[in-house]
């Protein structure tokens, strides 16, 4: 759970997987560990070197409130594409940077 925080300078741009924030295949199949807990609420992301959030193969997961300004890459973004009961509720990207890479 991450929420009212600023996160800037995040990611590392030579790296898959290393995202600013990242849920990465979280309790598959269990969402008592999920429901209500993995949650990314009222952050600003900046000046990221890749990306600004990213779901993957993980359930039940809320990103609500967020803003993203001059991120590398997608700002918002489900890895593998199977996650399913996730929300993305009012989220704004401003200004997203080409990657090199992506």
């Amino acid at each position: 759970r991450i929420e009212n925080t600023e996160i800037t300078r995040s990611g590392q741009a030579a790296n898959f997987g290393r995202y600013s924030s990242h849920w990465h295949v979280l309790s598959p199949h269990r969402t008592v560990d999920v429901v209500d807990l993995a949650y990314l609420r009222n952050n600003s992301y900046h000046h990221t070197f890749q990306r600004a959030v990213v779901v993957h193969s993980t359930d039940f997961t809320v990103v609500r409130d967020n803003v993203a300004l001059q991120t590398k890459g997608h700002s918002y973004f489900t890895e593998a594409g199977d996650e399913v009961f996730s929300l993305y509720e009012h989220n704004l990207a401003v200004h997203p940077l080409q990657h090199p890479l992506l």
